[in-house]
């Protein structure tokens, strides 16, 4: 399916370079949650496309001839070197977006221990305060203890 770039990227086709690598680092700003995202995606291969002269070049004439074209759905690249280009852009995307282990998480197995070991350390740190204020508690309980003392005997007198 054709993309239309400069509606991706919220631009005109007069836009300079600068103006496209604006717009794409704004887009990159708002989906900065979600670089895995269809959008971004789709707006990386607009940038890809709109910021090498070349390639826009021969996107805007492809734009052109789409856009003159009655069969919108079913309408193909005809230039050979642009379809190239952009397949290759979503070939490269579509392997991104595999996972790299069976959890779907992108980290190296020693930021895996690594991560595993803070954890570890982090509950041993947390057993031991636990631990000393279990001791702290039991030896305030020992000597906090009061004794019932037998009432003085003038105490007691003075009663009756």
């Amino acid at each position: 399916m054709f993309k239309d770039y400069y509606l991706i990227l919220g631009i005109g086709k007069d836009a300079s370079p600068e103006e496209i690598e604006k717009a794409f680092k704004e887009v990159d700003a708002k989906l900065n949650g979600a670089p895995q995202s269809k959008e971004f995606q789709d707006a990386k291969e607009a940038f890809t496309v709109l910021s090498h002269q070349e390639t826009k070049i021969l996107y805007d004439k492809e734009l052109e001839a789409y856009n003159e074209s009655d069969d919108f759905a079913n309408y193909e690249i005809k230039d050979q070197s642009l379809a190239n280009t952009i397949s290759s852009l979503q070939t490269n995307i579509e392997v991104n977006e595999q996972p790299s282990s069976g959890c779907g998480a992108k980290i190296g197995k020693g930021c895996m221990w690594a991560f595993v070991i803070v954890i570890v350390l982090m509950l041993q740190m947390c057993i031991t305060a636990i631990m000393k204020q279990k001791g702290r508690n039991a030896v305030r309980n020992r000597y906090s203890y009061v004794m019932p003392q037998k009432p003085a005997i003038s105490h007691v007198y003075q009663l009756l």
